[in-house]
């Protein structure tokens, strides 16, 4: 770091000691991003850690020790002494992110709920009686697995994403005549079938810690948020469609669209209901 001595004619020097700094602090935000959004693909067989925030917690106590500390700190000096001495600043910041950098070189801790984690195993709940009982799926177990995605988990009857089958969604918005737009079909697939993800967001009731509790939950679909009506087809199979939009109104709008037009000849009787989603891991 002291031989930097001017930035027009310093650059490559500069850049190894960034890449130094990088790799004693804490790898560097893009790389250590990389690796938390790997760990969030991982099914553990059991819910023992929420392993990409233990990941961040790890590199914030590594960032946090004295001696990462000292060498970014040393390094923003020696930059600074060079600056005052040319009376220019780096030719170009974007070169030199540790530099220019105003915070710690770390990616943002997961926001994962702190209940249920990737490994646990439980009924699907799908609706209530109307004794506000719950109504589970027929299938025994399902796992709560990790999506890749750093802030949602997934949901199927397989043991991971790479084994098994989890949530997926169909676009309908060509369904029913322009009925369906923003609409999605749900349905379990395996992994690679080149159908958008849908998530679940986990509501943990105040639940705090690797908790097993019985969880409430909306499905995601691409960040969003989305509310569901249930077609039921009344046929003597206890089969049913799911429906998702937006909104109630724009589910039920494509709900409606798709029991009086594409589904009327095929099941005759099919009438909707709400759902009430939730995992119980007991």
């Amino acid at each position: 770091m002291d031989k930097i001595r001017d930035f027009a004619t310093d650059i490559a020097l500069i850049q190894d000691v960034e890449f130094f700094a990088r790799n004693f602090g804490a790898l560097g935000a893009s790389t250590a991003l990389r690796v938390q959004n790997l760990l969030a693909e991982i099914t553990p067989d059991s819910p023992e850690a929420n392993l990409p925030v233990e990941f961040n917690a790890w590199l914030r106590d590594l960032q946090g020790t004295s001696r990462a500390t000292n060498v970014y700190n040393y390094y923003k000096k020696q930059m600074k002494k060079v600056k005052d001495a040319t009376g220019a600043g780096p030719p170009n910041v974007k070169c030199f992110p540790v530099y220019a950098a105003t915070a710690n070189l770390l990616p943002a801790p997961p926001t994962f709920p702190s209940c249920d984690m990737p490994g646990t195993k439980g009924r699907f709940m799908i609706t209530r009686d109307y004794a506000g009982n719950p109504v589970y799926s027929a299938a025994a177990a399902w796992t709560i697995m990790g999506s890749g995605n750093a802030q949602y988990y997934a949901l199927g009857p397989g043991t991971s994403l790479a084994a098994g089958e989890h949530f997926i969604v169909n676009d309908l918005s060509t369904s029913c005549n322009g009925h369906c737009n923003g609409v999605y079909e749900m349905a379990l697939a395996p992994a690679g079938t080149g159908y958008s993800a849908a998530n679940i967001e986990l509501n943990c009731n105040g639940q705090t810690g690797n908790k097993l509790v019985a969880a409430s939950f909306h499905f995601v679909v691409n960040g969003q948020q989305l509310q569901c009506v249930v077609i039921n087809k009344n046929d003597g199979t206890n089969a049913y469609f799911t429906i998702y939009g937006p909104t109630v109104a724009a589910a039920k709008t494509c709900a409606n669209a798709a029991v009086t037009e594409e589904l009327a000849a095929m099941y005759p009787n099919a009438d909707l209901s709400s759902a009430d989603f939730g995992i119980d891991p007991s």
